[in-house]
């Protein structure tokens, strides 16, 4: 099966869409609520401190427009485009539940986005890397309609998170790399490396700004989690605190954390 189709049935009303709809429905109850929610709410906070309502927005990979529909409830105009069909009808959903009838929503593949270059004043694009099999081309393209000056907000899930708080699969990964067993993840959805992210990122053109890092944890056995959710997330918030109190947010914040948060700029080169 091809990538584009094993996304299409993963995002489908039957499958894993309607479970990512709802992930943003309420106050978050279990860790993977606190977690996109966070993502969501650092995001959108980020846009709005770094945006006019004048600015040109688009969110690839939107979902069921948790982004969208907070910027665009805060005078913010935002095109939403997915590649999924059926994410797009939970987004129609949901924006029209809030009385954004006349929003921009788009079925498109990142590797060929329907703007001409130089287009956007900001992109979000958050947790789409994962999905794709060879981002690289995804990333050409976002550089392509980017703004000189515009900004990229881009999010992935880190593979050291699960090795650092499962003791178990931590294990079983430092046996394979003794035995030289380890082999590249290209399926659908996966956890990435940060650093080599990083590199394709800049390989494109991009200049760093900032990192952030969310969800620390949860604590597992062997892929089961130790603690109850409620108690997961209070750990997330202690451990994101006092890394922040002794200033290592940043620097251990990129291997413990579940999802690992990058905002690039693309360099005037008319100045």
């Amino acid at each position: 099966m091809a990538w584009q189709d094993e996304v299409t049935s993963m995002f489908s009303g039957r499958k894993d869409g309607k479970l990512w709809n709802d992930l943003y429905r309420s106050n978050p109850v279990t860790f993977e609520e606190h977690l996109f929610q966070s993502r969501r709410d650092f995001t959108v906070n980020y846009v709005l401190s770094h945006s006019t309502p004048a600015s040109t927005i688009i969110d690839v990979g939107c979902g069921a427009a948790p982004v969208v529909s907070r910027l665009l409830a805060n005078d913010r105009d935002c095109i939403g485009l997915d590649y999924s069909f059926d994410m797009l009808r939970f987004s129609r959903d949901v924006l029209n539940q809030s009385q954004q009838h006349n929003t921009a929503l788009l079925q498109a593949d990142c590797q060929a986005l329907p703007f001409p270059d130089n287009h956007f004043d900001i992109i979000v694009c958050l947790g789409v890397i994962s999905y794709i099999q060879d981002y690289q081309p995804a990333l050409k393209e976002l550089y392509r309609i980017i703004k000189p000056d515009g900004t990229l907000i881009i999010s992935f899930r880190n593979t050291y998170n699960p090795v650092l708080f499962d003791p178990i699969i931590g294990l079983k990964t430092f046996v394979k790399w003794l035995l030289r067993k380890h082999e590249d993840d290209n399926s659908v959805g996966r956890f990435l490396k940060f650093k080599a992210v990083r590199s394709d990122i800049e390989r494109e053109g991009f200049e760093y700004l900032a990192h952030t890092s969310i969800g620390m944890g949860p604590f597992r056995w062997n892929g089961k989690p130790i603690f109850s959710h409620r108690r997961s997330i209070k750990f997330d918030r202690a451990i994101d605190r006092f890394l922040k109190s002794v200033h290592l947010h940043s620097s251990l914040g990129k291997w413990l954390s579940d999802v690992s948060l990058w905002i690039y700029r693309k360099p005037n080169n008319n100045l």
